[in-house]
């Protein structure tokens, strides 16, 4: 027997139920697209817009993502070269030079914006609703992208060496971004796909397919767009340490305590400058000018800083206060052993057939690269790199077999006893393998659901 009352209760309990189900919903949806255009109101469910501009959307979003990304990696990458743009301002006439923290800065909440966005933009598309960012997004996201390109613009014209500084960094993260990489792509073909199945174009179809396809070629193939030297399966023994300035991290530049410091510490050998004064005596000083170590710029009888422009007298009368310029030079005396090791003639550059002519034993940062010094290796040819004072950077020329590094950090990278992410050969390309085929399994399976049925 039943009660009409209680059936009309319940059917009233029920839809109060429903609609409650679909309020909550509705003002989810709400709050996500409203943040998206910068308001709350209206019901943005019942709004009509094409796919093609969900997908627009969402790609200049990721872009913007991944750009900014680049960018704080780049920073970070090449900071220990910071030097020569600090050096470019200055003689620029700049009244600011450091620049890194606010570029880092910048980037980090540019990043940090970008990423609620594109979560908002996954959380809409996933949900089948429509993503309608409006004009603010758009022109603070154009914004981004031209702080950007400007960045890459400058360093490409003033310091282009940093992106061979970069570029050698990726050697080292290679397997890391490639397994990050798939992993991201993976998630979002699901994605993807439901959208690219409502796309009713067919040429469009097509366009945005290769787009995905050539996308998702190139993060099967990163390890062989790098070819990164830390997948070997045997180690070239560890670089010998060549203290620059003598181990100026802890005692004063280019003083004969620094570089007894670095000899305890285990350098195989010093690394100095001359400069001759305006009287044509030799100086042990890694600058042409005496700006950085000396209280040249607050004393007012000097005008010039440059050490070719001054005496040894004007040095002289100089305060570097525990920088003080050391004259006189007894290291042979002290360590007789290390008298005359590394002497590089610049004057005469290698001239080998068969590879392309560098400094004979000193290579810079444009010249690393990983079979030019397993060539010279080969040939018994001693390759040194030049200003390596991060670990994986020394990890990289220990990987690519460089016989010597010079470094302003002598008692860090003694302390290093194996490369940085260092990986047999064979267990990386298991990985590899194993990554590649799970993604192209999953996507493959993600297309497969996601096509509609006839």
């Amino acid at each position: 027997m039943s009660i009409p009352g209680n059936t009309s209760l319940k059917s009233q309990s029920s839809n109060q139920s429903v609609k409650s189900d679909f309020s909550d919903l509705n003002l989810g949806f709400k709050v996500i697209t409203g943040f998206l255009r910068c308001q709350c109101k209206g019901n943005l469910l019942s709004e009509i817009q094409s796919k093609r501009t969900d997908l627009i959307t969402f790609w200049l979003v990721w872009f913007s993502l991944f750009y900014t990304t680049f960018i704080i990696y780049f920073c970070l990458a090449v900071r220990q070269d910071c030097y020569s743009i600090v050096k470019l301002l200055e003689n620029n006439g700049a009244l600011f030079n450091d620049w890194f923290p606010i570029i880092i800065v910048m980037a980090t909440v540019s990043l940090i914006y970008e990423l609620i966005l594109m979560v908002f933009c996954i959380i809409c598309l996933a949900s089948g609703g429509q993503v309608i960012v409006s004009i603010f997004h758009w022109a603070l996201l154009s914004g981004i992208l031209v702080l950007c390109f400007i960045l890459t613009f400058l360093v490409s014209k003033y310091v282009p060496h940093l992106w061979t500084v970069a570029f050698l960094s990726l050697k080292i993260f290679v397997p890391f971004i490639h397994v990050l990489s798939l992993i991201i792509s993976t998630n979002f073909s699901w994605i993807f796909y439901r959208h690219w199945f409502k796309i009713s174009q067919k040429v469009e179809r097509i366009v945005w397919m290769t787009i995905w396809l050539f996308t998702l070629s190139i993060f099967y193939m990163t390890p062989l767009i790098f070819n990164s030297p830390f997948m070997k399966a045997n180690l070239a023994p560890k670089p010998g340490i060549i203290a620059l300035g003598g181990a100026s991290n802890v005692a004063p530049e280019n003083t004969l305590i620094a570089f007894e410091k670095a000899l305890h510490l285990g350098a195989a050998g010093l690394y100095i400058t001359l400069h001759f004064s305006k009287d044509q005596v030799p100086m042990i000083i890694s600058d042409s000018t005496v700006d950085r170590t000396t209280n040249f710029r607050d004393q007012k009888l000097l005008v010039n800083s440059q050490i070719k422009n001054l005496s040894v007298k004007d040095i002289k009368s100089l305060s570097a206060g525990s920088w003080f310029l050391k004259f006189y030079f007894p290291l042979t005396t002290v360590h007789p052993q290390y008298a005359h090791s590394f002497i590089e003639d610049n004057r005469r550059p290698a001239n080998l057939s068969s590879l392309e002519q560098l400094s004979a034993a000193f290579l810079p940062l444009d010249a690393f690269v990983d079979l030019t010094i397993q060539d010279y290796r080969v040939l018994n040819v001693t390759t040194v790199m030049q200003d390596v004072n991060t670990k994986w950077l020394f990890s990289l020329a220990w990987a690519a077999g460089a016989s010597y590094v010079t470094t302003y950090n002598v008692e860090l990278l003694k302390s290093i006893s194996i490369p940085l992410f260092y990986l047999d050969k064979e267990i990386y390309l298991t990985i590899w393998v194993s990554v590649d085929v799970i993604s192209i399994v999953a996507t493959t399976i993600s297309f497969l659901t996601q096509k509609p049925s006839s």
